[in-house]
């Protein structure tokens, strides 16, 4: 998995189990809505806002973060690559052209 570059190498230690249990919550939201949670209404992340001192572009930055997630994934870096392996050539008129065909087991 490549590693995204930090912003700072400072961390407050005090944060560990407060950063831990957003983590949980997080997950929690996650199982509840079924991988598609969606942004709360606009009246209530201002009330949020409000109620825990942020702001609301803020709280809409996050809950919208969330909803793309899955551009997070660790994608699979092949080992040892060698060579790529044509499918099927063929020539057209004026230039050459590949296909590739995906084979995916039934």
């Amino acid at each position: 998995m490549k590693q995204v570059p930090r912003f700072t190498d400072y961390y407050d230690n005090q944060l560990l189990e407060i950063d831990e249990q957003i983590c949980s919550l997080l997950q929690q939201r996650k199982i509840l809505s079924n991988d598609n949670p969606g942004v709360p209404p606009e009246e209530i992340l201002s009330s949020w806002a409000n109620q825990y001192e942020l702001y609301p572009n803020f709280l809409y930055q996050l809950f919208g973060a969330m909803n793309y997630d899955h551009i997070f994934k660790s994608t699979i870096e092949p080992v040892g690559f060698r060579k790529q392996i044509a499918v099927q050539k063929g020539k057209g008129d004026s230039w050459p052209f590949l296909f590739l065909n995906r084979y995916s087991p039934v």
